[in-house]
């Protein structure tokens, strides 16, 4: 809970179409994403956001003290 996890599929709206293997969700017939998934919540947000269900849209080139990769 200490900092959004930035992940490696690109946003989508809702799971409809999401690979079921495990792979990151690309879009790859309309090229690369210029939105990202973060997901988790960070030290800077309310408790409620605070769990690994929570995810957001962000730019590919943001960079934050509040976002980590695993």
């Amino acid at each position: 809970g200490y900092l959004w996890e930035y992940v490696a599929d690109a946003w989508h709206g809702d799971y409809s179409d999401a690979p079921t293997d495990g792979s990151s969700w690309e879009d790859k017939a309309a090229g690369p994403s210029p939105q990202r998934v973060i997901r988790g919540g960070s030290w800077r947000d309310r408790f409620d956001s605070l769990r690994s269900s929570t995810r957001a849209a962000i730019p590919d080139h943001t960079r934050s003290d509040a976002i980590g990769f695993r």
